[in-house]
């Protein structure tokens, strides 16, 4: 069964230390004689103690129980998700440690979920990672980090052959924060990211598209430019949310 990205919903984005959605989030409506839209939800809830990582799905009109997807006593924060065309899904988080902050994910295998691993980084602070597959269902993922004396850059990996490259810089070095990233695929079949990044004494939305061997030049874009087609659609959240200030949906249809 092959998978088609329908929206990467993100709808509002809370600019506090935690990224999250506010309660209503816009994503494409599922119509269509032949479509079969999936709603894909990850969430950070509270243990009491720190925070876990959930999953649920939607199909046939109703979520499916929640899934713990963290396996440890991190506090995990800001999951994000895809999925390849095969159905296979990847999810992304922050893990917050005694000594900084690394990105966790975990995949889906035979309908159960691997262990949680580590995507390497030589930076101390790695926070809210947001994930893509592209067309050859190659997972990249964006996040923002530093190395606790510096200021917040935009950084990259993709995961070949079997292991993650880089990671490598998104923005142009600068002195400036760069934060807050989000990937997609355009219409061209090309990885964009877009970040918001301090330029002449103020926040701006950047954008950069990836060549094939390199990021082009940031460039300024309007605000949104992910998911502005889905303006005014809604879909409720499951009961069992009780904190909707850090999760993720993204929609596909088959």
């Amino acid at each position: 069964m092959d998978y088609v990205k329908g929206l990467s919903c993100i709808g509002c984005i809370l600019l506090t230390f935690t990224i999250g959605l506010c309660s209503s989030v816009p994503v494409m409506a599922g119509t269509g004689t032949n479509r079969t839209w999936i709603k894909d939800l990850v969430w950070a809830a509270s243990n009491g103690t720190d925070h876990d990582v959930f999953y649920s799905t939607y199909q046939n009109n109703k979520w499916s129980f929640p899934e713990k997807i963290s396996e440890d006593n991190f506090d995990n924060l800001h999951p994000c998700i895809d999925r390849d065309s095969h159905g296979v899904k990847w999810v992304v988080w922050t893990a917050a440690k005694q000594n900084g902050f690394d990105i966790h994910y975990v995949n889906s295998q035979e309908n159960k979920w691997t262990a949680v691993r580590t995507i390497p980084s030589h930076l101390s602070m790695n926070i809210a990672p947001v994930i893509v597959i592209d067309e050859s269902d190659v997972p990249w993922v964006v996040w923002a980090a530093n190395d606790s004396d510096s200021m917040d850059d935009i950084y990259f990996s993709r995961f070949i052959d079997g292991k993650w490259q880089g990671p490598e810089l998104v923005n142009r070095k600068n002195d400036v924060p760069d934060v807050l990233p989000v990937i997609d695929i355009n219409d061209r079949g090309q990885c964009r990211v877009i970040w918001d990044g301090y330029r002449n004494g103020m926040y701006v939305k950047l954008q950069s598209i990836w060549t094939g061997i390199a990021w082009s030049d940031e460039q300024i874009v309007v605000p949104d430019p992910i998911g502005s087609d889905a303006a005014g659609k809604q879909v409720g959240l499951p009961d069992f949310i009780k904190e909707p200030d850090m999760l993720y949906i993204r929609v596909y249809h088959n």
